[in-house]
């Protein structure tokens, strides 16, 4: 069966006003192809249907699948089996899409995939609501990103395209790659992006995983544009060997490495002096302002400063050999291979102390 007009007729109020699709203008809807096109009587309602390789055209936007059926003047119009909806900036493929051309919204099922140039979306079940131009996809979501090297996963997002606004709930998990394959991981109970990504605050049991680090608070809010992470909410971050804390804390990376950690208020950065003895002697810096400086990933340097404190404990082939206790208003730690190398203590004269024991 060839062109024809009563099915057509029947979608061309809704098929292509999709959400799915862009804005566009709105040509008529064709009918290129079906197979059949059956009129069934169900009672009072009769019931069209375009059966087999239905293939439908507006503009530049196609629709294929294999049962195009609508009982008349009622919604909604379902499109069922293969279902393909393309243009030339993305394509949704799904078991089922229904139309609500009354309620002006749409809803995809079944194996739903979207795909754009940037990114593609999996998901059980996808809705678009015209009216305010809201996306919702439920079950099992995944979105990977080949531009950014991202993928996420959750078990519902909502996307308010006008606003560039989403938040993602049910166990979201954020990962992102570098050039290298090495992966960071960010899980929290919800996220929420603004600016279409430019920003992300992710809130509740916020846990970090890098390469070289794992950060956990309550409150994280990552800026794209520099690769700046903001912990606040009794954050905490444990490096190669040292455990980290303080009131606030920010993160830089350079290209997925670690670059700069700045910590604020009660600062405070332990370590063990013996790591083939855990827990027997533990070093410790503490300030209200902690600086730690890196370099491809490596901790190089540690400032601290205001009320800048040090404990540091000599070890000598497993065995103890005494303290080195120093205090003033700043106090800079230098690593070498993540080893402590030396401590230079900055301060006034009659400010600065130092105490080693054994004498």
């Amino acid at each position: 069966m060839n062109r024809g007009s009563a099915i057509a007729l029947m979608l061309s109020t809704a098929v292509l006003a999709s959400g799915f699709m862009p804005p566009q203008e709105k040509p008529r809807l064709e009918l290129i192809h079906a197979d059949a096109l059956r009129h069934r009587k169900e009672g009072e309602v009769v019931r069209q249907e375009l059966v087999g390789n239905v293939a439908l055209q507006r503009g530049a936007t196609t629709i294929t699948c294999d049962l195009a059926t609508q009982v008349a003047g009622r919604d909604p119009i379902t499109l069922v089996g293969h279902v393909e909806i393309k243009d030339s900036l993305r394509t949704l493929r799904a078991d089922t899409v229904y139309f609500y051309q009354q309620e002006g919204k749409q809803v995809a099922s079944g194996h739903v995939v979207h795909i754009t140039k940037s990114d593609t979306t999996w998901a059980k079940r996808m809705t678009y609501f015209q009216r305010e131009r809201r996306a919702v996809s439920e079950g099992d979501v995944k979105v990977v990103n080949t531009e950014e090297r991202s993928r996420l996963t959750a078990g519902f997002t909502e996307y308010y395209r006008d606003r560039g606004y989403a938040r993602i709930l049910d166990e979201p998990v954020w990962t992102r790659f570098d050039s290298l394959g090495q992966q960071m991981v960010v899980v929290g109970d919800t996220m929420e992006l603004f600016g279409n990504g430019d920003t992300t605050v992710v809130r509740g049991h916020v846990r970090i995983e890098h390469p070289k680090a794992v950060a956990t608070c309550g409150l994280a809010t990552f800026f794209r544009g520099d690769e700046r992470t903001l912990l606040l909410d009794s954050p905490a971050i444990a490096l190669r060997n040292q455990n980290v804390s303080g009131d606030t804390m920010e993160l830089k990376l350079e290209r997925a490495r670690l670059s700069y950690l700045l910590v604020k208020g009660n600062a405070v950065a332990t370590s063990e002096a013996d790591t083939l003895q855990p827990g027997k002697w533990v070093n410790r810096l503490s300030g209200r302002r902690m600086e730690f400086f890196f370099e491809d990933d490596e901790l190089q340097r540690i400032v601290v400063q205001q009320q800048a404190s040090s404990l540091n404990h000599i070890i000598e082939d497993r065995e103890f050999k005494g303290t080195n206790e120093v205090s003033g208003d700043r106090i800079e730690v230098f690593f070498d291979n993540g080893t402590l190398a030396r401590v230079v203590v900055q301060s006034a004269p009659d400010v600065a102390t130092g105490k080693y024991s054994p004498p």
